[in-house]
């Protein structure tokens, strides 16, 4: 337990903690279950699904992916723009996370081109879901090129709604770019 614990008070250090009683509802979810997966031994999987950390709690917990966990399930969480630009930051810095769900929050196009930037430079993430969200042809656009450029990822999640856009099409044309390398990709709409 001790070296869990010196991870979190190292952490909460590095990320500029605050007292409780100043922390925002989202940030305290956050934190809550930082301390839920350490305590649990858990350190590779987070879970945090409907416990609506908001893009404050994001903010929390993308300073912790770059830390920690393989993966993030933060479905429901009421995560927007805001919360998934910092997310796409962590990623940046991230060298363990395997799966992020995001699905059911409240990204549109500038969050999914954030995620889109931090798809670039991570070469560790397998899976990603979306699902749910508000991503239009923009961010679409902006996932399909982050595609191209990442080697790691093997499956991204969307909206059926998005398949006959010109976001979809990107996304189909990157999909195809990745298997004509000999890459595994695939997408789920």
């Amino acid at each position: 337990m001790l070296p869990r614990l010196r991870f979190l008070l190292d952490f909460m250090e590095r990320s500029g903690f605050q007292e409780l009683d100043k922390l925002s509802e989202g940030e305290l979810q956050a934190w809550r279950g930082i301390a839920e997966m350490l305590a649990l031994g858990e350190a590779n999987r987070c879970n945090l699904k409907n416990r609506k950390i908001g893009n404050s709690g994001a903010k929390v917990l993308a300073e912790a992916m770059k830390h920690t966990a393989t993966e993030w399930q933060l479905e429901g969480s009421e995560v927007g723009d805001e919360g998934a630009k910092a997310l796409g930051e962590g990623l940046k810095e991230n060298r363990s996370l395997k799966e992020l769900w995001l699905n059911y929050n409240n990204i549109g196009d500038s969050g999914a081109q954030a995620l889109g930037e931090g798809l670039k430079e991570n070469r560790s993430l397998k899976w990603l879901s979306l699902s749910g969200n508000s991503i239009g042809d923009v961010g679409a656009q902006a996932l399909a090129a982050a595609i191209i450029e990442n080697r790691s990822l093997t499956c991204l999640r969307l909206d059926r709604s998005l398949h006959n856009t010109p976001g979809g099409k990107a996304l189909i044309e990157a999909e195809k770019v990745k298997r004509e390398r000999g890459e595994r990709f695939g997408i789920e709409w």
